[in-house]
């Protein structure tokens, strides 16, 4: 087995034998794409009345990307933004030909995995989807810079709290173990002092961020940008 499989492989077995880590539950009915299809849509249309320059940066996955301010909080960047609110991993996996590689990316942020766990999703199956991911997105840009930033706590789902943090841990292996992919911490930042959700950067529906949120997250995450994008600048 080759060893970028072995501890993915290892966690997994690790977490079958732990429901409450590896998320089972009620079977999960089919998922469903189309519902997707108006914003890929949206997407592409913008893409044709304003094509954007490859080998930049891209934001990718769930609302917490959707609703990033990038042209204000990052304006220097040029960020092409691709979030789709309520998308789990599977939804980036699956249109990745339409909303990932088109732009050849030089550095891709993905945020997933929140929703797929408030929908009962196994960690396994989220780790195991990015890698899929990595090998869609590496098979035509091999030498894009993919971010997992982690799934983040929020006081809405800290009752999934054990699955997060497995969630997280699986992900993270996979990082460790592919080339020109890396794990971004945004849990702990997250938390307060009593380890708990800060709510300080939480919406009243204590799930999506706030204002004072996104610009604390941004603060985590322009220092591993500017990292990766250090030999080859952002024009």
């Amino acid at each position: 087995m080759p060893r970028r499989r072995l501890t993915v492989a290892m966690l997994v077995a690790f977490l079958a034998v732990v429901p409450a880590l590896s998320g089972r539950g009620e079977e999960r009915p089919p998922h469903d794409f189309a519902k997707w299809e108006s914003a890929i849509q949206a997407f592409e249309a913008a893409d044709q009345a304003n094509p954007p320059k490859t080998g930049g940066v891209l934001f990718v996955g769930s609302s917490t990307m959707r609703m990033w301010k990038t042209n204000d909080l990052l304006p220097d960047l040029h960020v092409i933004n691709r979030g789709f609110g309520g998308s789990e991993m599977i939804d980036t996996l699956h249109f990745a030909d339409r909303i990932v590689i088109p732009y050849q990316p030089r550095v891709m942020l993905l945020y997933a995995g929140s929703n797929d766990l408030g929908h009962n999703e196994q960690p396994c199956a989220i780790a195991a989807r990015f890698e899929e991911l990595i090998a869609k997105v590496h098979a035509a840009s091999p030498e894009t810079e993919i971010v997992f930033m982690s799934v983040k706590p929020t006081v809405k789902r800290w009752a999934l709290i054990h699955r997060i943090r497995a969630t997280n841990a699986l992900v993270e292996a996979v990082c460790v173990d592919h080339e020109h992919v890396h794990y971004l911490d945004a849990h702990t930042p997250m938390l307060n002092a009593d380890g708990e959700p800060d709510e300080q950067w939480l919406s009243s529906d204590g799930l999506h961020l706030n204002d004072a949120g996104y610009k604390h997250l941004t603060e985590v995450v322009r220092p591993v940008v500017d990292r990766l994008l250090a030999v080859k600048p952002v024009e």
